[in-house]
């Protein structure tokens, strides 16, 4: 039965919670969320635009995944409030960067649900890879890490996707949340298909399988095989060429609408079933959902101090 609309984020008590709700409850949720982000924010001051951004996002890696026993890292650090409010937290929302109230990025003496304190570090993908790592022999949870656009322009995050190309340890979902203009979206029908196929499984298997069985032939396997991927990435280059991912190694697909949820949560499932490090290109609006941040060409209204909630002027 459907909750009333006031109450679902009111009774969210842990992300367990979100898989009760159906596609029209989770519209209505990304809603309330949204309007207590700007409530509270509106009081308090604190980072708004981008947070308002990746609500649908924060929901979506909470079905997909389960934290507590996989592991979901947020960089850049002040854009973690909705995942604030989907682990428990929304009873002490209204304190957000109060004195002994919440902190504006994750912390770990608030929840087991807050891995790493940091805000433009650029380390979430060296935690991943080292989380990944440490994981004992039969250990089969997942390591995410959501990395800002902004973030992403650090040295570190470059030598760990390096470092990490390298290992290639299964189990590993990198989130890039694109927000402004760093990345140009692939365009058309088809490229949209390349990039949901080359995350899926099945696609995952039969190349495998096919590679395996032109390799079998004697004496011309090898080079069949290297034919063939040369005519499939050949092909690929026509609609969608390399990214930097790409030539690193690195699975990648994208990008993925942001404020879909059905887009999202069916690409972070296709993504859990490959066996090696996904990159996931995502595209959020900052400012999503509130007109005032939409209007303000400078920051979209980035980080305020208290303001106005129907003018957003502080």
């Amino acid at each position: 039965m459907s909750q009333p609309a006031s109450q679902l984020l009111e009774q969210l008590r842990l992300p367990d919670d979100l898989l009760d709700l159906d596609n029209s409850q989770l519209s209505q949720l990304a809603n309330e969320m949204r309007t207590r982000m700007i409530d509270t924010v509106a009081k308090t001051g604190g980072h708004l635009s981008s947070n308002l951004g990746v609500v649908e996002l924060a929901i979506s890696l909470h079905r997909a995944f389960q934290s507590g026993s996989d592991r979901i890292i947020w960089d850049v650090g002040h854009q973690a409030y909705a995942h604030k409010l989907v682990t428990g937290r929304t009873g002490d929302f209204d304190r957000l960067r109060q004195t002994d109230g919440l902190s504006g990025y994750p912390s770990r003496s608030e929840s087991v649900h807050d891995l790493v304190e940091n805000s433009h570090a650029s380390t979430s993908i060296s935690y991943a890879l080292g989380m990944a790592k440490a994981r004992l022999e039969g250990d089969e949870s997942y390591v995410v890490a959501v990395i800002g656009d902004g973030a992403l322009t650090g040295g570190m995050a470059y030598e760990a996707l390096n470092h990490l190309a390298q290992e290639k340890p299964a189990r590993v979902v990198i989130i890039i949340n694109d927000n402004g203009r760093s990345y140009a979206p692939t365009v058309g029908g088809l490229a949209r298909h390349l990039a949901a196929l080359r995350v899926d499984r099945r696609y995952e298997g039969t190349k495998k399988a096919l590679g395996k069985a032109l390799r079998d032939i004697p004496i011309i396997g090898e080079a069949a095989d290297e034919g063939a991927r040369r005519v499939k990435e050949s092909f690929k280059q026509l609609v969608q060429p390399s990214t930097f991912f790409d030539v690193l190694g690195l699975k990648y697909t994208g990008p993925i609408d942001g404020h879909n949820f059905e887009a999202l949560e069916a690409t972070f499932e296709r993504a859990k079933g490959i066996d090696e490090p996904v990159v996931i290109h995502i595209l959020t609006e900052k400012g999503h959902g509130y007109q005032p941040a939409l209007d303000d060409d400078h920051e979209r209204l980035h980080a305020v101090g208290p303001f106005d909630i129907p003018t957003g002027k502080q």
